[in-house]
C-alpha cells in the first residue's frame, strides 16, 4: 500500500456479507476529480481572481479527498508518523520565507504575489500529491497493478495541466513522482518536490 507515511490505504473492517468494489472507489475518486476539473475551467471563478481561483478548486480537491476517506468503507487515510509529512511542510515554508525575503519590498506589489505563492507552493502540491500520488495511485496500483498505475495517473496529471501549455513535461514529472512514492511507500517527498517545482517555475 502507498502511505502516507506508513500507510495511506488501510482496509478497514466490513460487514457480514460486505465486498470491496474497487469500481465504486475509482468512480469516487474519479468524481472528486471531475468536479475540480470542471470548477478549475468555469470562467466564472476565472474572473474572480488567481488567488481565490486557486483556492477554491484545490481546497475542492483536498476536501474532496478527505470526504472520500472518510465515507467509502473501503480505505481510510491514518497517518501514523507525521515527521515526514511535518517535514515537507517544513522545507515548504522555509523556501517560501528564502522568496518573500527575495521580493522587493514595495507594498503593494509584494503583498499581491505573497498569497498566490504561499498557495502554489503549499495548498496546490499538497492537494494534488494526496490526490494523484496518494489515493489514486493506490488504489490503482492495489487492484490492478504499479505500472498502470504509474501510466494512468501520469497521463491523467498530463491532461489536467495541458492547458496551460505544459502537459507533456508535467505528465513524464509525474512518472517520477510516482516512481518515488511507491518506493518509498511516502507521499511527503512528492509534495516537497511539487511544491519546488512549483516555487521555480514561478521565475521561469
Amino acid at each position: 500500500m502507498i502511505g502516507l507515511p506508513d500507510t495511506l490505504s488501510v482496509p478497514v473492517a466490513m460487514k457480514k456479507g460486505e465486498e470491496r468494489s474497487p469500481y465504486r472507489e475509482v468512480a469516487a475518486l474519479g468524481a472528486v476529480l471531475l468536479i475540480y476539473v470542471i470548477v478549475l475551467e468555469l470562467p466564472l471563478f476565472q474572473a474572480i481572481g488567481e488567488t481565490v481561483h486557486m483556492f477554491i478548486t484545490n481546497t475542492w480537491l483536498l476536501l474532496g479527498s478527505c470526504v472520500y476517506v472518510m465515507r467509502v468503507p473501503m480505505q481510510v487515510v491514518r497517518i501514523k508518523n507525521y515527521r515526514p509529512l511535518i517535514f515537507s511542510l517544513a522545507v515548504l515554508c522555509v523556501l517560501l520565507l528564502v522568496q518573500f525575503a527575495l521580493v522587493p519590498a514595495s507594498p503593494g506589489e509584494a503583498q499581491i504575489r505573497r498569497w498566490p505563492l504561499v498557495l502554489l507552493v503549499v495548498l496546490v502540491p499538497f492537494a494534488e500529491e494526496i490526490y494523484f500520488r496518494g489515493l489514486l495511485l493506490d488504489h490503482i496500483a492495489t487492484h490492478v497493478n504499479k505500472v498502470a498505475a504509474v501510466i494512468l495517473v501520469s497521463v491523467l496529471f498530463g491532461l489536467l495541466h495541458f492547458p496551460q501549455g505544459h502537459g507533456v513535461l508535467l505528465g513524464v514529472c509525474s512518472i517520477g513522482l510516482c516512481v518515488l512514492t511507491l518506493r518509498t511507500q511516502q507521499v511527503a517527498w512528492a509534495i516537497v518536490l511539487h511544491g519546488i517545482w512549483n516555487l521555480l517555475s514561478v521565475h521561469s
